[in-house]
């Protein structure tokens, strides 16, 4: 990870040269926003309808939702930072019957991400409408906590395998893509954008001063 952030910087500091020949505007640009899909929560769903076990189970999940900020070094490049939460959680109730014993299987999962990185942004647009391609990379802290009751303090039910995750991981984090921003005023707009790692998609409001 050590390595790709030092690559990234000094990809960062060669454009430097080439996007700072117009004077810097020195405009800064804050971002609110929500996204998706929530993975983790779509892949806890699908294996759920497809364990085969007669279950009650609840899955919900929120997010990504997070803020970032560039700061405008000319007038087509931006440096700034992003961070965004999604939390997904699982409940489900398994009961099941063997040799005349009936057993109650109670299991809980709740999976949290939170991503932190540095952006990059060359933006093209002209006036109110700002378009831009974007490149983040950082780091990710995912924390999760699964455990399992039974009846009979039985150990032998499994839970879903791809949620085996280690407690309090960091990861290495990336997104690129292309986005756009409309300002209604001086100060005030809207975004949207799509991307690869992290959210496929945001959008939310923005602001700049």
């Amino acid at each position: 990870m050590k390595k790709s952030l030092l690559l990234v910087s000094v990809l960062i500091i060669s454009a430097l040269p080439a996007f700072s020949q117009d004077e810097p505007s020195k405009k800064i640009i804050v971002d609110v926003f929500y996204g998706g899909p929530n993975l983790i929560s779509s892949i806890v769903t699908a294996d759920v309808n497809t364990s085969g076990y007669n279950s009650s189970t609840k899955v919900r999940g929120f997010g990504p939702i997070g803020a970032r900020i560039d700061y405008m070094v000319s007038k087509n490049l931006s440096l700034g930072m992003e961070v965004h939460h999604a939390t997904s959680a699982f409940e489900r109730e398994v009961t099941t019957t063997s040799n005349g014993t009936t057993e109650v299987f109670k299991d809980k999962l709740s999976v949290n991400r939170t991503r932190i990185y540095p952006r990059l942004a060359a933006h093209f647009g002209k006036g109110n409408l700002d378009a831009y391609w974007f490149l983040a990379t950082g780091f990710a802290l995912w924390n999760s906590d699964y455990s399992v009751q039974s009846n009979s303090n039985s150990s032998q039910f499994t839970g879903i395998p791809i949620l085996d995750l280690e407690r309090g991981s960091t990861v290495f984090a990336f997104r690129t893509g292309l986005g756009v921003r409309y300002f209604f005023t001086e100060t005030f707009g809207f975004h949207a954008d799509l991307g690869i790692g992290g959210p496929l998609f945001t959008f939310g409001l923005s602001s700049r001063f």
